[in-house]
């Protein structure tokens, strides 16, 4: 008799996928939404359901789709010594507004921020760039919140 806890099983490698998926939902809709705060390019209605559903697509999307962009970009992503993954980021964000249509990001400008003695100084964003940025937004919302969880 197989247990759903033994790794020969198959059951224990579905459990564990799905375990896998429900969490990333989870982070990745929270992540939207907190990219959504910040960013006024993008706008996402629809409410709840639409983080949710985002989230577990977005979530396939990086699971299925990630990893053969990362193959076909592999020398780009060697030559920019790993910043290519923004780009590959911002093609699955892409991706995302064309399968969901209540998501859309569209060019915004910065206004500027100063904090500290450091100071951003403002710029204008064109669709490309807002994707790209609305990427490196959501990959940084997505680590602090994987590095929260894990504390």
């Amino acid at each position: 008799m197989y247990q759903l806890t033994d790794k020969t099983s198959i059951c224990y490698y579905v459990i564990t996928f799905m375990n896998q998926l429900i969490k990333d939902t989870a982070i990745y809709s929270l992540s939207l939404y907190f990219v959504s705060l910040t960013l006024s390019g993008v706008r996402i209605s629809g409410g709840i359901t639409t983080f949710l559903l985002a989230g577990v697509i977005l979530a396939l999307l990086f699971i299925l789709l990630r990893p053969v962009l990362r193959i076909i970009t592999l020398p780009l992503f060697f030559l920019s010594f790993g910043s290519f993954s923004f780009i590959i980021n911002a093609m699955i964000l892409y991706v995302l507004t064309i399968v969901l249509p209540q998501i859309e990001i569209s060019a915004f400008a910065f206004y500027g921020a100063s904090f500290a003695g450091f100071s951003i100084p403002s710029a204008s964003f064109n669709t490309f760039f807002a994707y790209v940025v609305s990427s490196i937004v959501l990959s940084l919302y997505i680590w602090a919140i994987r590095w929260v969880i894990k504390r």
